[in-house]
């Protein structure tokens, strides 16, 4: 008897995510079905896949020689209906875009209703998620500052974008106040990293977030002065911008691909949507007029 594909797509989840419960998520299932279908799988091929302990799943030599297999399967799989979709059909399948809450809800709101009503057969999978993130599976764009590629991943440039001090109007902080950007997981340099650098060490950080639309909420809120997304912060009239007419900090956004999906039709198509579509949603019209880069 031959493995079942869809037992091996369990393999693959589990390697990717580490453990049943995150493994469950990615395939949108129960946690004990995931579970059972492994074991059946083992089972039937006379091996053990994964070694189970209280930090998660372990891949086994054999595990790896079976992963490998079901990965070049799974890019065989997606290759196949890629060449079948022909060019009267449009593009079909799911495409996951990974990036920024603030950014995704921008482009939930503006963009993504046309995108989708010229392309009935594609489904978007929007996924508020930070790096590390693995890019492998299903066809993945990943949107990201400050990271780099990961693993075997392909990365490419799409914009600018222009960011500012900004404070409440309503509320002002106490100058020596802030909020700021913190991700724990990014390494190297970052816009926290830089921001504390320019703030100086006198500075209090009361709050620090991963994503621009928590501390948006927090700078309204009087919490601190903070850095933010130009497009973001200069519609809200609440806030006052201490930068001048000219951003604070320019960050360059990438997208990131992995090499296995990034020719297939519907990443295509995606990614040159991004880069049509981003650049004038995420710099505002006098952003783009001041803005002289000061650090990347």
């Amino acid at each position: 008897m031959h493995p079942d594909w869809s037992h091996l797509k369990i393999v693959l989840a589990i390697h990717r995510a580490g453990n049943l419960t995150a493994a469950a998520r990615l395939l949108h299932m129960d946690q004990t079905t995931v579970g059972r279908r492994l074991s059946a799988l083992e089972a039937q091929l006379g091996a053990t896949l994964f070694v189970r302990s209280k930090n998660g799943f372990s891949v086994t030599r054999q595990g790896e020689l079976v992963t490998t297999h079901a990965l070049a399967i799974e890019k065989t799989v997606s290759q196949m209906q890629n060449d079948l979709i022909s060019d009267d059909e449009g593009v079909t399948g799911i495409l996951r875009l990974q990036g920024n809450v603030w950014m995704l809800e921008r482009l939930a709101e503006t963009e993504v209703h046309t995108l989708l009503a010229d392309h009935s057969q594609l489904e978007l999978r929007l996924s508020g998620r930070l790096p590390p993130a693995s890019l492998s599976g299903e066809a993945t764009i990943s949107l990201w500052f400050d990271a780099p590629a990961v693993h075997s991943g392909f990365t490419t440039p799409l914009c600018s974008v222009p960011y500012g001090v900004f404070e409440s109007i309503t509320s002002p902080p106490a100058p020596d106040r802030w909020v700021m950007f913190k991700d724990d997981e990014v390494t190297g340099p970052s816009i926290a990293h830089e921001i504390r650098r320019r703030i100086g060490p006198d500075r209090t950080v009361r709050m620090t977030a991963t994503d621009a639309s928590l501390l948006h909420g927090a700078i309204r809120n009087g919490v601190g002065r903070g850095i933010l997304p130009w497009c973001l912060a200069r519609e809200d009239p609440e806030l006052h911008c201490l930068s001048g007419d000219r951003p604070e900090v320019e960050r360059q956004l990438f997208a990131h691909l992995h090499p296995d999906t990034v020719d297939t039709k519907r990443v295509q198509l995606v990614l040159n949507w991004l880069r049509r579509v981003l650049p004038p949603l995420l710099m505002s019209r006098d952003a783009a007029e001041h803005t002289r880069p000061k650090w990347k």
